[in-house]
């Protein structure tokens, strides 16, 4: 019997998905999920049932002995005569949190203090300050249900000389060969002594370097949830799948996140984190399920006021902060004209007629409620024009609109715009669009050209609707600088 005639699947612990309707998806997309369904049906499926049963038991002794041992020879290695970085003892930072644990958090390296005098002797790894550490702590996780470890376990300072240059220090890289295989060896060891069925990857280089280590004995998994979430299943050794050693999740570090503002890239962050939580039946409330989406809001909003009020204080006048400019929408050069909206706008053609959704819309910042034109190709009524690029407009009729060009934009007082809003509404005029060389007269709201008088065309013909006059002209303004 196939798993899809069931509603959801369970994969570990509390982690269950439910199984994806297939209308409308695309044929390649549905063949992958259909694999992946016959290999967790067939095979996979069994050794995540058994892993979910499996009682570990950690070696907490033997993990003492071996750390005991690592720490004894590795400042004394003969590789640290030709590095110039530091190979002081005290540097050497120990793992935190619970052996027992069924969570591995696996970080980069442990941060060095900005001053030598601030350096503590015999940190363990929680103890270390370090905002990446409180960042995941803050999304639940902790030193009562996980265990937190480095694959370099040396304080190293965030950068290095490399050629003359300064670097961002990499020990995958910038580590001697007998140096990076020491400490590779303890953390095999831990591997072997923790309890961990679940284990947390952070950063770039770390899982380029894992990910070769276990490559001759994993598997990698994409899971069909809106988010695409990947797992590495890692079995004990090559050759042999008869269980599961662990499921390995990979996440850019959290520093990512600190610097690059990208709130697709926290929500995707939560939903993986959530994954792996469930997974280890760890309970966590709302706020820590949504903590790195809610942080990285507020701090680009921060950041965008900083600069914002940095502009004020240079050129002595108040100035919006930039915002991300979604280039791809067609919605030209956003910058600080343009805000985002909450709810999705139906639009149409002027010209054939064609209805698209916008998702992401966006208001004029000085006033919301008027709507920014998406910029789309049209081909015409009849689909025999040239292609070339119009404005969508809203196809509610209610609805206020105007065209995103940020420099003229800037400089139309939001009353002007108002009272031209106001007018439209009143007046149900005429739009006059010109293409080519002819012009045509439709109904619907007023479109206002660049240096043109309204109800003027373009070759100086008055367009009006039969039984009204031109004296009923647009208020405060006869020639408004308005982009087309």
């Amino acid at each position: 019997m196939s798993l899809l005639s069931y509603k959801t699947y369970r994969f570990l612990g509390d982690f269950e998905l439910p199984y994806p309707d297939f209308t409308g998806m695309p044929k390649n997309q549905v063949q992958q999920i259909i694999r992946l369904e016959q290999k967790l049906r067939l095979t996979v499926g069994k050794l995540f049932k058994a892993l979910d049963r499996e009682v570990r038991v950690a070696q907490p002794e033997a993990l003492e002995k071996e750390w005991a041992k690592f720490k004894a020879t590795e400042p004394s290695l003969e590789a640290w005569a030709g590095y110039q970085g530091n190979h002081h003892p005290r540097n050497v930072v120990k793992w935190s949190g619970q052996v027992e644990a069924s969570l591995a958090i696996n970080l980069h390296y442990p941060p060095a203090a900005k001053k030598e005098e601030d350096e503590e002797p015999n940190l363990s790894l929680l103890e270390v300050t370090s905002p990446c550490i409180t960042r995941l702590m803050s999304s639940g996780l902790s030193v009562d249900n996980a265990l937190w470890f480095d694959t370099f376990c040396r304080r190293e300072a965030l950068n290095t000389i490399v050629n003359g240059k300064k670097v961002r220090f990499l020990p995958w890289e910038h580590y001697p060969e007998e140096i990076r295989q020491h400490h590779l060896h303890w953390i095999a060891k831990l591997h072997q002594g923790m309890a961990a069925k679940v284990h947390l990857v952070f950063g770039k280089f770390n899982r380029i370097g894992m990910k070769k280590l276990w490559e001759d004995r994993s598997e990698d998994f994409v899971l069909w949830d809106e988010r695409k979430t990947e797992l590495l299943i890692v079995y004990p050794a090559e050759g042999d799948r008869s269980r599961i050693e662990r499921v390995v999740m990979f996440f850019h570090h959290p520093e990512y996140l600190m610097h690059k503002y990208d709130l697709d890239d926290a929500i995707k962050y939560d939903v993986a984190l959530d994954v792996a939580a469930r997974m280890c039946r760890i309970v966590r409330t709302e706020n820590q399920r949504n903590y790195q989406e809610w942080k990285t809001a507020r701090d680009k909003a921060a950041r965008e006021e900083k600069a914002a009020e940095g502009k004020e204080k240079k050129y002595g006048k108040k100035a919006r902060a930039e915002r991300p400019v979604e280039s791809h929408r067609g919605k030209y050069n956003l910058k600080g004209d343009g805000i985002g909206l909450s709810e999705s706008v139906e639009t149409a053609c002027p010209n054939c007629g064609k209805v698209l959704l916008d998702q992401l819309p966006y208001g004029w910042v000085k006033d919301p409620q008027f709507y920014l034109t998406v910029q789309r190709s049209c081909k015409g009524p009849d689909g025999t024009m040239p292609l070339h690029r119009i404005g969508y407009t809203p196809t509610d009729p209610e609805m206020i609109f105007i065209t995103p060009t940020a420099q003229r934009m800037a400089r139309t007082p939001a009353k002007v715009m108002a009272d031209i809003a106001k007018w439209w509404k009143q007046k149900k005029q005429v739009v006059i669009h010109w293409t080519l060389a002819d012009s045509k007269v439709t109904e619907g709201p007023v479109r206002i050209h660049k240096f043109q008088k309204l109800g003027e065309s373009s070759d100086g013909v008055t367009k009006k609707r039969p039984g009204e006059s031109i004296e009923d002209e647009a208020p405060s303004s006869k020639l408004l600088k308005v982009a087309k």
